[in-house]
């Protein structure tokens, strides 16, 4: 089998340049190479080699060129398998990307939702508790206006007390007036009675006609109707104005 051969070593791989060196140093500069002479070794040491098979040349390039072939497939595998892990790696980051922005989309959803849950909480204690201000209210005003209506009939009511006062008042007075009157004139008409019955006693009966003419005067509103028609003292004898009616007949 003929030498294998390195294909990094051919003749159609550019020289490799290292940035920062300098060529030069790795470049022989004598112009004269040195010659090797092989007078002083014993070439009968090597075996001779054989003589070149011209069936065998075709096969042996096919045998070079196999590994060569080999080895382009070994390395495009490991760049397969290389530019595979590195897909995989970056599908791997990209799912752990997305598997955090789920975690904080869904970390900020529950976050709201809950803020969410507390404020409605809050809102509706508020409006529980304008309700039970506003039931509140209502009730108050509304026993507001119970109260006034009561006030408002009582108000009524002392009004028609009021009215029925000042009636029984008026009322009341004229009756005093008229009653004063009726004294005033019973008064008078006692006055008159007291003379006349003297009068009669002592026989003198052209006085009791004057006085019995001064106590029928102004009829029907005379002294004489106004002479009390019941005895005060309860002695079984004539009131003043049955003694005045029997004194008159017995003068007339």
């Amino acid at each position: 089998m003929a030498d294998r051969k390195d294909p990094s070593l051919s003749d159609d791989h550019e020289p490799v340049v290292f940035p920062g060196l300098d060529s030069s140093a790795f470049v022989d500069t004598d112009p004269e190479p040195e010659t090797i002479s092989f007078s002083h070794m014993n070439l009968s040491s090597f075996p001779p080699s054989p003589p070149p098979d011209p069936h065998n040349d075709g096969q042996e390039d096919k045998d070079a060129e196999e590994p060569a072939e080999e080895e382009n497939d070994t390395e495009e595998e490991d760049d397969d398998q290389t530019s595979h892990r590195r897909r995989n790696s970056v599908f791997q980051y990209i799912a752990v990307l997305f598997a955090a922005a789920f975690v904080l989309l869904l970390f900020t959803y529950l976050m709201e939702r809950r803020q969410y849950e507390q404020k409605e909480q809050h809102d509706q204690q508020q409006i529980e508790s304008l309700n039970e201000q506003s039931v509140s209210a209502v009730q108050s005003l509304k026993d507001l206006y119970d109260e006034n209506d009561a006030l408002n009939k009582r108000v009524e009511e002392l009004e028609g007390l009021l009215e029925e006062a000042q009636s029984t008042i008026a009322s009341n007075a004229a009756a005093a007036e008229e009653a004063q009157k009726t004294l005033e004139r019973t008064k008078v008409a006692m006055d008159w009675f007291w003379q006349l019955n003297e009068a009669f006693v002592r026989g003198r009966p052209a006085v009791c006609r004057d006085i019995i003419g001064i106590l029928d005067a102004d009829q029907p509103d005379s002294l004489s109707s106004y002479l009390p028609r019941e005895s005060a003292t309860d002695n079984l004898r004539f009131s003043p104005y049955d003694r005045y009616m029997e004194i008159r007949d017995a003068v007339a």
